[in-house]
């Protein structure tokens, strides 16, 4: 099984913590952390998120949810969800957006009136079984890339040899184990500060003087992180979900799927 840390190794060299060269950006700054105000939409405070794919060389987000929904062995419900972090480190779920689609790419407005001081904030993209009760995603027990796509037993080098012969493929080729189970997975992680009409967002991959940093961002903008720091790092080292971005007053979020001619380029 070809790890995500070989497709994403410089991203998960940062993640890690490994050591790695400094540019000339210093990392105590908080350049890194992105200033996006909500938006007043009928007199709510609003954020608008997007949710966009992008093809790479590699195995991503959009394959393992794909293939997790078209294949599992009871039907599941794909949830995305906005999940604002209590003090003792509960979490509220402030929004979410449930499809028995695959597909969760696309624009999502968030009414956010409600929350009337700073707190830090999560982002999820997950699925449960249909029919169970529904639950926040963050109450998952949080796997790494890697063993959730297991099971599939797909292979890099199988991906570009088959796309070789036959032209360009849409998603990547695999093989199903059999005793695979699925029973609700969490594929996307991201976090943000929530305070003063705004949102705060880390917009480079992490490391540990990162980390330190955002949270002392947040706890200057009045949020107690102690509680939920184990919690948000854990999460973001096991998936490496990309980093989220900030376009045109929106928040983006990047879903990679798997596209042979990118291994041509």
């Amino acid at each position: 099984m070809l790890k995500r840390s070989f497709r994403l190794l410089c991203l998960v060299l940062v993640c890690m913590g490994s050591p790695v060269h400094a540019s000339a950006e210093s990392l105590a700054s908080v350049e890194f952390i992105q200033e996006l105000p909500l938006k007043s939409v009928e007199n709510k405070q609003v954020l608008e998120i997007v949710i966009e794919s992008q093809k790479r060389c590699m195995f991503g987000d959009l394959d393992l949810i794909n293939l997790e929904i078209q294949h599992a062995q009871e039907p599941l419900i794909t949830q995305f969800s906005l999940e604002i972090f209590q003090e003792n480190g509960l979490p509220i779920i402030g929004k979410r957006v449930d499809t028995k689609s695959s597909s969760v790419l696309g624009k999502y407005s968030f009414d956010l009136s409600n929350v009337s001081k700073p707190v830090l904030a999560g982002l999820y993209i997950c699925s449960y079984i249909e029919g169970d009760a529904r639950r926040s995603c963050s109450s998952f027990p949080q796997k790494s890339f890697d063993s959730m796509f297991s099971p599939y037993q797909m292979k890099m080098d199988e991906a570009v040899s088959k796309a070789e012969k036959e032209g360009e493929l849409k998603g990547a080729p695999f093989h199903l184990d059999p005793d695979r189970k699925n029973s609700g997975h969490v594929y996307f992680f991201r976090f943000f500060i929530l305070a003063n009409g705004r949102a705060y967002t880390p917009v480079k991959a992490m490391n540990a003087q990162r980390y330190n940093t955002f949270f002392e961002k947040a706890e200057s903008l009045g949020v107690n992180t102690q509680v939920i720091q184990d919690d948000i790092v854990q999460r973001s080292r096991s998936l490496g979900s990309l980093p989220l971005a900030v376009r045109d007053g929106t928040l983006s979020i990047t879903l990679p799927y798997f596209a042979s001619k990118k291994c041509r380029e």
